[in-house]
């Protein structure tokens, strides 16, 4: 009963065991809810979570059977699942559940349980999906827009490391809200030409640019294109990017003792004010934010995959 206080502003439980009665009462706290010890839910727990509103964490969930998955899909807010196994028809509940939705997937997801996710019309954020064919980019792309209103969702890919230019060119027509790629670390000109027609891209895992990408970046016409961990350009790429507002201010690169080197850090502190005007704008500066969120930098010599947390 303690935790309908309002000054408590966040539950958190590693072991505890969840009964119906104790879900029912965990269900009035509209704080975060981290419950770290739930591998299964009963249907009372799932029907009690299912009325609740506010942040909830089932990072250690491993099932999540339809009935279970149909229960908790009418909860309000933001949801955390972890590495749970879902079915079709359990994917298909959850693409109907509203607020921001994190899970991780199998690579192997079936296109048919993936298309069922994508039908969850908030901020939607796949972990362990690494690869993406031309029809699972087709079914990411289709994301539909929340309230009918285009850019008011968005899309985090950030166990993507490798795309083709065919792909970035179906992702580019993604029209929900934001679109996240943090796991690229490689842009080559043809991909950066065709991610560039998307209207809001988040692409700080990008470290090292070309002069011809810093010139097709820096041509980039929609609302905000985050570059934060960029930390190689050369300083007629960095004029380039600094010309665009789309484009986060970036602080004058230090100069070395060789007049013509090319390599700065351009990054560093920098605050970051995108020209964002929608409400995904906040959604895509989370993402950019540095902080334990944030996956590790990936380079080429090391693509070690990430789960996120909470």
């Amino acid at each position: 009963d303690g935790i309908r206080d309002i000054g408590v502003t966040g539950v958190q439980t590693c072991a505890l065991p969840i009964s119906g009665r104790i879900a029912a009462h965990l269900a009035y706290h509209r704080g975060r809810l981290h419950l770290h010890g739930i591998a299964g839910l009963s249907n009372a727990v799932a029907e009690a979570f299912g009325r609740r509103e506010g942040f909830l964490c089932l990072k250690h969930l491993e099932t999540l059977p339809a009935s279970h998955a149909r229960l908790l899909a009418t909860h309000k807010g933001p949801l955390f699942l972890g590495n749970v196994e879902l079915d079709e028809s359990a994917a298909e509940f959850l693409g109907q559940h509203e607020g921001s939705l994190s899970l991780t997937v199998q690579d192997d997801i079936g296109i048919l349980g993936l298309e069922a996710i994508l039908q969850h019309a908030g901020p939607l954020t796949f972990a362990g999906l690494e690869t993406i064919d031309e029809r699972r980019a087709h079914a990411l792309a289709n994301q539909p827009v929340r309230h009918g209103v285009a850019g008011l969702s968005a899309l985090f890919l950030d166990d993507v490391d490798e795309i083709s230019p065919q792909i970035a060119a179906i992702l580019a027509t993604h029209q929900a809200g934001g679109l996240s790629l943090k796991g690229l670390w490689d842009l080559t000109e043809d991909t950066a030409q065709e991610l560039v027609r998307h209207p809001m891209l988040c692409l700080d895992g990008v470290s090292s640019i070309s002069d011809g990408v810093a010139k097709i970046l820096g041509r980039y016409e929609g609302a905000t294109l985050s570059l934060k961990g960029l930390r190689t350009v050369s300083d007629s790429g960095l004029s380039k990017l600094r010309e665009n507002p789309a484009i986060p201010p970036t602080p004058a690169p230090p100069r070395s003792h060789h007049p013509q080197s090319t390599t700065s850090d351009t990054r560093g502190s920098a605050a970051m004010d995108p020209q964002c005007k929608t409400q995904e704008g906040k959604h895509l500066r989370q993402c950019a934010d540095p902080g334990s969120h944030d996956p590790p930098h990936k380079a080429p010599q090391n693509r070690t995959r990430t789960t996120p947390t909470p």
